[in-house]
């Protein structure tokens, strides 16, 4: 009968354990997750900011596809592909996948005066909003990114 317990007890202890651990492994999934979005919206931003302010030209500027070409006359494009759930950075025919599991994303711009604007033309600020979001374990990680508006420091516009 004492063999009974003991072996109860040990079996509640022994699950209390194995719950902790996995909570544990979940919570540091989680937060490798949250580092490693962090990481590629970090290179996104110094990526998009540095190319659009020395942009010299801006010819595609739509929600999901941006293209410059700057001083040097090197096109740089920045697209989303919803489908694969990805934003890539093109420069000169060579692409690079530079976010990944975006599952929203959003080209904004905006006139030397901030009015909206989807004319080329009149493009002087460009701003992007995105979401990445992870499936880790049973858990989703979010990832929201809201940039400053750079501003393109080379380019005349009409207004």
């Amino acid at each position: 009968m004492e063999l009974l317990i003991a072996v109860a007890i040990l079996t509640f202890g022994l699950i209390g354990a194995y719950a902790a651990i996995s909570l544990l492994g979940k919570g540091s999934e989680s937060v490798i997750s949250y580092s490693e979005m962090n990481s590629q919206s970090r290179k996104m931003l110094t990526y998009l900011g540095r190319d659009v302010r020395a942009a010299d030209d801006i010819s595609i500027a739509d929600e999901t596809k941006l293209m410059l070409t700057d001083l040097g006359g090197n096109s740089i494009t920045y697209e989303y592909d919803s489908e694969n759930e990805t934003v890539s950075r093109t420069k000169n025919a060579e692409a690079m996948t530079i976010l990944g599991n975006v599952t929203d994303c959003k080209f904004s711009y905006y006139t030397l005066r901030q009015a909206s604007t989807s004319r080329p033309v009149e493009v002087k600020h460009v701003q992007l909003q995105a979401r990445m979001k992870r499936p880790i374990l049973s858990l989703t990680t979010s990832d929201d990114i809201v940039t400053a508006r750079f501003m393109m420091r080379n380019h005349e516009v009409s207004n």
